[in-house]
């Protein structure tokens, strides 16, 4: 199509609407078959137009002279896959505006006068660009981009070395894409992305690379291997509907923690090309279109960045490849930041490694001064562990036709049913005496856990116990087993009719809870040995675990060598 003059008509008379004159907005004259996605005024004398014409769109930039537009240049747009799913429900977290606020008043910023300016894009911890395949972008900004960029600061790794990407410290955005994706490519939410890496972890690019399709799951070697790079949690840190001031302002005070946010965005043409101001700098702008849900990682933010829509502007790093934005990276004016985001999503160890916990005990030994650990435990007693160690506040109700208000456990079963942990049999009874089988207590710790299950269902499961494979109980048991929080035995079988004894269950529940007990502080402490878990010359396999469940402390989690988290306990009482 050639240069030439564009006019923009308008009516000559305003119409009448409800007793008031109102002027017609103009319309761009376009050729037969073409349609504006887009208009986007950068200045007075200068327009940005994405048209579609027959399935194709061009952008257009044209300059005003004489009060005509005269089209100054036309090139064809490269449509991107995208891939990002809203939720259902967004949930807010307030914790984590204390955890970020604490931390920066620890490190001397004023929380009132915020440095101007934070860029991490020159970091050598952040991967060369890459170019996503189907609709896996939230992988991409979760897995490749930021678990990268942290487990790379945290352990000073150098992600190039002598000019390759060394794929041992990059993470792979398919692991993550390919288990929360419901086994079709159809994109995924940043939320259940949190979940996955909370639960699962995430694996390098060595250990699972691009994928002969986005239903192929990882092996169970593959997961076990990226257990070890699981965070402690994530956090909204806004919604769509939260004011322009809420969204920038957890934005930059997350970027001054040192770690990188990632947002969800309504995509629109502003996107897919971004305005190249004259300093050769590429902006996403202010653009009310709208072609679908992506995710970006923001890298930093510029208070005094000058673009068309007012000074102030983040830096975002995407998935599309080098040729778009300045190597895969470009600006994005606060306006456009503010309008276009959906949700802002921190992946943080913030609480994990920077604040004090307390673990409060779960279980306690009998009044003879010994834990019998392995004694068999029963369907209520397995309940109040788990109430318990879940820190659930216990209800009073009657449920069951053989749970009366007078057993000892009544109010934990009831709790139990409320929160959808165990639902009993089908002749009303719950059974609260007989002991648990380790079928059932697999269920009932799946069903404690949640929201902390990721999505996926059976795409999730990657071991299966060769004896739990068609049974009531497969789904829960083998996800749990593909989570590492259960094992089996060396011949493969998980014995499911087996019961379960007090010492299985803490060291499974430590396991979900994450409690990892000091073992240096632990054989220090005097006073709370049972007398059956230790002697002169040995421990029970389980005697450190006994003590974390059992022991109220005070502690920090930390990485050993192997990153393999632990505690280390400032007190126990």
């Amino acid at each position: 199509m050639a240069k030439g003059v564009w006019a923009f008509s308008g009516l000559a008379l305003g119409i009448l609407l409800m007793g008031s004159p109102v002027a017609a907005e103009p319309q761009l004259q376009l050729e037969a078959g073409e349609t504006v996605e887009s208009e986007i005024e950068v200045s007075d004398s200068q327009l940005e137009v994405f048209v579609e014409v027959d399935g194709t769109v061009y952008f257009r930039r044209y300059d005003k002279a004489d009060g005509l537009w005269t089209l100054n240049s036309e090139e064809r747009v490269k449509l991107h896959s995208k891939g990002l799913l809203e939720p259902e429900k967004l949930e807010k977290s307030s914790e984590l505006g204390s955890l970020v606020k604490n931390y920066l008043e620890s490190k001397g910023y004023d929380l009132k006068d915020l440095p101007s300016r934070v860029d991490y894009s020159d970091s050598k911890h952040i991967p060369p660009t890459g170019e996503q395949l189907g609709n896996s972008c939230v992988g991409w900004a979760v897995g490749y981009y930021l678990r990268t960029f942290q487990e790379g600061k945290e352990q000073g790794w150098d992600i190039v070395k002598d000019g390759k990407v060394d794929n041992d410290r990059i993470f792979s955005p398919y692991f993550i894409y390919n288990q929360i994706n419901g086994g079709t490519d159809n994109g995924s939410t940043l939320q259940d992305a949190g979940k996955l890496l909370k639960n699962v972890g995430a694996a390098t690019v060595s250990d699972f690379s691009d994928p002969e399709g986005f239903e192929v799951k990882p092996s169970y070697d593959v997961v076990r291997k990226g257990y070890k790079y699981r965070i402690k949690d994530y956090y909204n840190l806004f919604g769509r509907n939260d004011a322009a001031e809420t969204k920038l302002g957890n934005l930059k005070e997350y970027l001054l923690t040192g770690d990188l946010p990632v947002v969800g965005i309504d995509a629109g043409y502003s996107w897919e090309q971004p305005h190249l101001d004259e300093n050769g700098n590429h902006i996403v702008l202010s653009d009310e279109s709208y072609i679908g849900g992506h995710a970006v990682v923001v890298v930093g933010y510029d208070d005094e960045f000058p673009t068309p829509d007012g000074t102030g502007a983040f830096k975002v790093l995407n998935s599309w490849g080098t040729e778009w934005g300045s190597g895969g990276y470009s600006y994005v004016s606060y306006e456009a930041m503010a309008e276009d985001t959906i949700s802002g999503v921190a992946y943080t160890d913030l609480e994990r490694f920077y604040v004090e916990n307390e673990h409060i005990p779960y279980v306690s030994g009998y009044v003879d001064g010994t834990f019998k650990p392995d004694r068999f435990i029963t369907r209520s007693e397995t309940v109040k562990l788990i109430v318990s160690s879940s820190g659930d506040e216990v209800q009073s109700g009657d449920q069951f036709n053989d749970v009366g208000e007078s057993h000892w456990a009544s109010g934990e079963i009831y709790t139990a049913f409320q929160k959808g942990y165990i639902s009993g049999y089908p002749d009303g009874s719950f059974r609260p005496d007989v002991p648990v089988t380790r079928a059932e207590f697999a269920t009932i710790v799946y069903g404690s856990m949640g929201q902390s299950i990721p999505k996926g269902g059976d795409y999730l499961i990657t071991k299966y116990f060769y004896d739990s494979l068609d049974m009531w109980s497969t789904r829960r048991v083998n996800t749990l087993g593909t989570m590492g929080l259960i094992n089996g035995y060396p011949d493969g079988s998980f014995r499911p009719d087996d019961y379960v004894s007090r010492a299985e269950a803490v060291v499974i529940l430590n396991r979900v809870k994450e409690r990892v007990g000091d073992k240096g502080f632990i054989d220090r402490i005097e006073g709370v040995q049972y007398e059956d878990i230790v002697t002169r010359n040995s421990k029970h396999w389980a005697y450190y675990d006994i003590l974390e469940a059992s022991v109220d402390h005070i502690f920090l989690y930390e990485l050993d060598g192997k990153r393999e988290l632990k505690e280390t306990w400032r007190s126990a009482n």
